[in-house]
């Protein structure tokens, strides 16, 4: 009686896009609730169900490749759920529903409610499981996602490392919270799993890396659209985003954040300008600092060289569009939009921070340092545009050939989930 009180308190409600969620702990749709989601069928083991932990699923590195294997698994045998720690509606939230996923709500975990996170959590998997893995995308905090998971009895309990970096700040208390993270991770986790080994080696450390402790799942990409992109397609793209013959088209795909350093790209399409180059610096994405980066595009007087375009479906039409791909991120765990710009076989500027695996050995990645000169990355950009395009049948198969094709990439995920084919 006591503990579903506990709930009856958890499961205040608000309102979200007109419908009505639970939005503190279990956080499933009323409608889904009041159908009882099919718990006789759900909990007989018939349908092996994986819970996917990540902070919400818009478009961005892990949530897209997440997404290539949800629509890839046989769901008639395995099913995904979500957590998110966010009420508002994602990019990918309707798609995932109609697959056949649920969607869960919990507050975001951090310093000042972890106890709260992992009860909300144990609940969760308590209330709406039985589940066969709890798969965790949320680096550090998944330590708390991890922790929920085994006390509510979950055998499989994959920690997966998507990044080289985190937000650590310079708060002693928030650098804390993270070192004990880390423990929780260690204590908890059955499988370490990352998208290259610096992402490993950053969340699971030397010495997990080298004795064969952490799987490595690449981000695979869906080649099958790069095979068969069309000069007009391209033409019309153009035609609609006002570009004209000639002019080069510098392109970014990425969140809007601290960590894809956009101000950079506004210092470089600056510095283009001066030089007198005829181009468009076209870029897709949203989040936070969106607002605060196309004012500064109007303040340099930049606007008519720099396209906001928001969220974008068709990636790979506008990645063969692309005459350079610029990427200067401070940090990545491997960054799945330069195999994605490698497939439509085009040339990539980008950071040297970004690990050596991005590379697919095509000759179409070029490395500077953030600390060089823009003139450095100027000449990159001109020597990049020398090469002829190399022709998709090439760059699928490289791609392919490197692991990053989906067929393979679901054959380890069943792997890691200890699950046959």
């Amino acid at each position: 009686m006591r503990k579903e009180k506990g709930r009856a308190l958890r499961a205040k409600r608000s309102e979200i896009g007109g419908i009505t969620e639970k939005v503190r702990g279990p956080g499933i749709t009323e409608q889904e609730e009041g159908a009882g989601i099919n718990a006789k069928t759900e909990r007989t083991g018939r349908k092996v169900r994986i819970l996917q932990v990540t902070g919400g699923m818009n478009i961005g590195g892990a949530e897209t490749m997440l997404m290539h294997l949800y629509r890839k698994i046989d769901r008639s045998r395995i099913q995904f759920d979500f957590v998110s720690f966010t009420t508002n509606k994602c990019h990918y939230d309707d798609e995932i529903k109609a697959l056949g996923g649920r969607i869960f709500y919990v507050a975001p975990p951090n310093v000042s409610n972890p106890v709260r996170f992992v009860a909300d959590m144990k609940d969760i998997i308590e209330r709406y499981g039985p589940y066969h893995a709890v798969h965790a995308h949320t680096l550090f905090n998944s330590g708390l996602a991890l922790l929920a998971a085994r006390l509510a009895g979950v055998r499989t309990r994959i920690c997966h490392s998507h990044n080289t970096q985190g937000d650590h700040g310079h708060i002693f208390i928030r650098k804390i919270y993270f070192i004990l993270m880390r423990i929780l991770i260690k204590l908890n986790a059955t499988e370490n799993v990352a998208c290259t080994k610096a992402a490993g080696r950053f969340l699971f450390g030397e010495k997990s890396l080298m004795k064969g402790k952490v799987d490595i799942l690449y981000n695979a990409v869906d080649l099958a659209p790069y095979k068969s992109v069309k000069i007009d397609e391209i033409n019309d793209l153009k035609a609609k985003l006002g570009i004209g013959e000639g002019t080069l088209v510098l392109g970014h795909v990425g969140k809007f954040g601290e960590q894809k350093n956009h101000a950079f790209l506004v210092k470089l399409a600056e510095f283009l300008v001066g030089r007198g180059l005829d181009f468009k610096l076209v870029l897709i994405g949203e989040g936070d600092l969106r607002e605060r980066i196309e004012k500064e595009v109007m303040d340099k007087g930049l606007d008519g060289y720099v396209k906001f375009l928001g969220v974008q479906r068709n990636i790979h039409l506008y990645m063969r569009m692309f005459d350079i791909f610029v990427f200067p991120s401070l940090y990545e765990g491997l960054g799945i939009v330069l195999i994605e710009a490698q497939a439509a076989g085009t040339p990539c500027v980008i950071s040297d921070t970004i690990p050596d695996e991005c590379d697919m050995g095509l000759g179409l990645i070029k490395k500077v340092s953030l600390g060089d000169s823009l003139d450095s990355w100027y000449e990159a950009i001109i020597s990049s545009l020398k090469r002829e395009r190399i022709p998709p049948e090439a760059t699928t198969k490289a791609i392919s050939e490197n692991g990053y094709d989906l067929r393979t990439t679901v054959k380890t995920l069943y792997n890691i989930y200890g699950l046959q084919m």
